[in-house]
């Protein structure tokens, strides 16, 4: 596997706080990594920066062999690198399917029309069904996005960063909220969308059942730098990461 996005060096100050200092990692191409650390670790602020909604103080991303450092978000998405937030961005009095239509009508060129008949373009409406049928909302489309489950929303947010078809997407807590039943849908689905090895997913979660079941590699930070990295199975074992971070909480995700 190559690296899909590298970060080399990044620095982010926020006054005289650093929340990154010289954050060097990579990612590699379809396969699923999560960023894990205690709160104020700067997991927030990476993602922010590899997103381009905030501008590091130092280093560079490396997107696809592309330097996107300085590159505008929306730039970003239209190259394949996209993501979803941990507080949901959803258009709530929009149908869940004019939900996911918006992305895909962006990702042709076509948001401009929006408020021309966008059900004469069978294309993009027949985009929108495929994804709506993945993430298994296709009974529910004509319903105001804000009135479906908590769930079934955070289903529409990772719905609506699919459907730019990006080649990376960064979730940030996807399963925040839920109930069991709610995240074992989510982590199905990701698992699903990973195996097509059509998307790179890098998650950030604070659920370590979550983490274990699904990352296949993981990054810890702590304190703005990389603490360790590995497999699950390094990271549970690892001596710093139990003593800064996780202790007993490991010893209960395994048994």
């Amino acid at each position: 596997m190559s690296a899909i996005l590298q970060a080399e060096g990044i620095v982010k100050r926020f006054g005289r706080f650093v929340a990154l200092d010289g954050v060097s990692l990579s990612v590699e191409e379809g396969r699923i990594t999560a960023l894990i650390g205690p709160n104020g670790a700067g997991k927030t602020s990476f993602i922010n920066v590899l997103s381009g909604r905030l501008a590091p103080d130092g280093g560079r991303v490396i997107f696809q062999g592309c330097d996107v450092t300085r590159v505008e978000p929306a730039a970003r998405v239209r190259m394949g690198l996209t993501r979803s937030f941990q507080i949901m961005t959803l258009f709530p009095e929009l149908t869940v399917e004019e939900n996911v239509l918006l992305p895909v009508l962006a990702r042709r060129g076509a948001a401009g029309r929006w408020f021309r008949p966008y059900k004469a373009d069978a294309e993009a409406r027949e985009e929108a069904a495929d994804v709506l049928r993945r993430i298994g909302l296709w009974e529910e489309r004509h319903v105001p996005a804000g009135l479906v489950s908590h769930g079934d929303q955070r289903l529409l947010e990772l719905g609506i960063a699919v459907a730019t078809k990006p080649s990376l997407c960064l979730l940030d807590e996807p399963t925040s909220g839920m109930n069991p039943e709610e995240r074992k849908a989510v982590l199905e689905l990701i698992r699903s969308l990973s195996a097509s090895r059509s998307t790179t997913f890098v998650i950030v979660e604070h659920d370590m059942d979550v983490v274990f079941s699904l990352a296949e590699h993981v990054f810890v930070l702590h304190r703005g730098k990389v603490l360790a990295e590995g497999t699950p199975d390094d990271i549970r074992q690892n001596p710093a990461v139990r003593d800064v971070y996780l202790g007993e909480e490991l010893d209960e995700c395994w048994r």
